[in-house]
């Protein structure tokens, strides 16, 4: 049988073909009898073969059904060429073959090559003849002498008897439908009772010569859950809705097929925006009635002219005369009617003057326009507590964002102003061990007054002239800082110059590591918040380095002393003298200090 080349089947009394049956293990059986045979069923893989055959003769048969049984065409193999003799043959009908995996149907010469010889046959016309019929005067397969074969269809019965070429000259395929099987709520044959006949019902046609699939249901209260495509990939949709009322809420996945959508005897309750958003911008709707009280804003987006709501009036007012004016300049009269304070009017009519929306409009104007003077003035007055609550902030943010380019260094007799507390130990250790050693080492111009002004000096006043000869002030910031007199001169004072003058500087160095919400002064705490202070959490060289950082290049001593009012040799003396008498003082008190001995 693998190289079987001629197969005489006729008068058998066969009644399926199934899959591949004429399948063999090399090429194609050439010529294959199958006359004269009552089929209820032939597999379309029989008929479309891969490969040259010479013919397969179905003359005289009879054929009930072709399926294709989950079968699928590859559309990149050639099936054919081959001859098909369907003389006298009745029961004649076309698989979906999109189903079958034809995409297009155009596409079908490129896969389907071979002649169709009919004289005498019967039909099936329904939807999927109608691309054959016609392309039947140019086909790529040729119907051999179509206009004497006298073809004819055998059913509907409407069409029986009809000649195909009559068709094909009429152009008329209105007749040529195809009830799809897969349609949600399909009827029920056995449906009798009262109750039965209330259920939601719908049947499924495709009209392959409107390219839509016509769904006509019934007793709906909400859309249908599917919609099945038609023939070769029929997917517009005209949706009739019959005897119901519905609330139209969630978009479905077949809404953006929907082309006519007609509620016959349908109250529509209500319309939600996100249906109307999957709408094409073109459908075609008709309501009959409807009772929605206003009209959604998504409807803008549509074809007005394809819109027709019935005779039910909607509510009109002021706040939708959107809808009226789309209705004068691209609409036309009786499509909608709405309600308003003085009876029903033909919206094609409604002005703002017949619904006196001058006037509120204006008191809406007004309205809205103070109640923005009142948001306005409420965010200025908000801003300005924010912008006085936090000015210190503000004003150290500006000032470290801006560039000194017209204060030289050499201006200022004292690179260092140290502000602290003389009355905390341990500060003054640090000042005297660790932070004065090490900027006088790296050659910086130290003022402090605990070691520079001599008792009996007018002690503001010295402070101040000092504080107008520095150019960084360095703030020791301790638990005794912000009560002690010195201090607060001192930092008051060190305040004034820093605002005043572009090229001055303020370091704050956080000996206890407080927090913002310690600080009494708003000024020092400012600095803390924003956290430009020195955390002295990272002790010894770490700060000292760091503040030497902050402080910046030391000035030419030399050249600050001779443009200077203090003598710094008679200031190093009171140094020295001065820092004898501290360091046996805190001797006294057992406190050890780096470099001196207590024995």
């Amino acid at each position: 049988m693998s190289y079987l080349r001629i197969l005489d089947l006729q008068c058998n009394p066969m009644l399926r073909l199934e899959p591949n049956t004429l399948m063999i293990k090399h090429g194609n059986i050439l010529k294959v009898d199958l006359s004269s045979i009552n089929f209820q069923a032939i597999h379309i893989s029989d008929l479309h073969r891969i490969g040259t055959y010479c013919e397969i003769d179905l003359t005289n048969c009879a054929v009930a059904s072709l399926y294709s049984d989950n079968f699928m065409f590859n559309e990149s193999t050639v099936y054919g060429p081959g001859e098909w003799l369907l003389n006298n043959a009745t029961g004649l009908n076309l698989i979906n073959y999109t189903a079958a995996g034809v995409s297009d149907y155009t596409d079908l010469g490129k896969m389907f090559h071979g002649k169709i010889y009919n004289k005498n046959s019967a039909y099936i016309c329904d939807c999927s003849l109608v691309p054959f019929l016609k392309k039947a005067k140019d086909w790529f397969i040729v119907f051999k002498d179509m206009d004497n074969s006298k073809d004819y269809c055998e059913e509907p019965a409407n069409l029986r008897g009809t000649l195909l070429i009559d068709l094909v000259q009429s152009g008329d395929y209105s007749q040529l439908t195809c009830n799809l099987v897969e349609c949600p709520h399909p009827p029920d044959p056995n449906c009798d009772s009262a109750s039965c006949k209330e259920r939601p019902v719908c049947t499924c046609t495709d009209n392959q010569l409107l390219s839509t699939v016509v769904v006509n249901c019934s007793n709906l209260e909400e859309m249908p859950p599917f919609v099945p495509y038609g023939h070769w990939a029929n997917a517009n949709i005209e949706l009739i809705v019959e005897n119901g009322s519905m609330k139209l809420s969630n978009p479905t996945d077949y809404i953006s097929r929907i082309s006519r959508l007609s509620f016959v005897n349908t109250t529509i309750l209500e319309m939600h925006p996100a249906f109307l958003s999957g709408l094409k911008s073109d459908i075609e709707i008709q309501f009959s009635p409807q009772e929605m009280r206003e009209i959604p804003i998504e409807f803008y987006s549509l074809d007005s002219n394809k819109l027709n709501f019935g005779t039910s009036p909607v509510i009109c007012d002021c706040s939708n005369l959107w809808v009226w004016e789309r209705i004068r300049n691209r609409g036309r009269e009786n499509q909608l009617f709405c309600t308003t304070d003085q009876g029903v009017y033909d919206a094609f009519h409604v002005t703002e003057e017949r619904l006196n929306c001058r006037d509120e409009n204006v008191g809406n104007a007004t309205q809205k326009a103070v109640i923005a003077t009142g948001i306005i003035l409420c965010l200025t007055l908000c801003l300005g507590i924010v912008g006085f609550y936090y000015r210190y902030e503000i004003f150290i943010l500006k000032r470290s964002l801006s560039k000194n380019n017209t204060h030289n260094q050499n201006m200022f007799a004292f690179d260092v102003f140290l502000s602290y507390s003389s009355n905390s130990s341990y500060v003054n250790k640090l000042i005297e061990h660790e932070v004065r050693p090490m900027l006088n080492a790296s050659n910086y111009a130290v003022f402090s007054t605990f070691f520079k002004i001599s008792y009996g000096d007018d002690l503001e006043s010295s402070i101040l002239k000092a504080i107008d000869a520095s150019r960084t002030f360095v703030v020791f910031v301790c638990d005794n800082y912000q009560t002690d007199e010195r201090s607060v001169i001192e930092f008051n004072g060190s305040w004034a110059c820093f605002k005043k003058q572009l090229g001055r500087n303020i370091l704050i160095v956080n000996v206890n590591s407080y927090e913002s919400k310690s600080m009494h002064d708003r000024r020092i705490k400012a600095f803390v918040r924003l956290g430009l202070d020195l955390n002295f959490t990272e002790r010894n060289s770490k700060l000292v380095q760091r503040l030497k950082t902050r402080i910046g290049r030391p000035s030419c001593k030399a050249t600050n002393i001779g443009g200077s009012d203090f003598n710094l040799d008679d200031a190093d003396i009171k140094v020295t003298r001065r820092a004898a008498i501290y360091v046996k003082e805190l001797s006294d008190i057992d406190m050890n200090v780096p470099g001196t001995s207590t024995t």
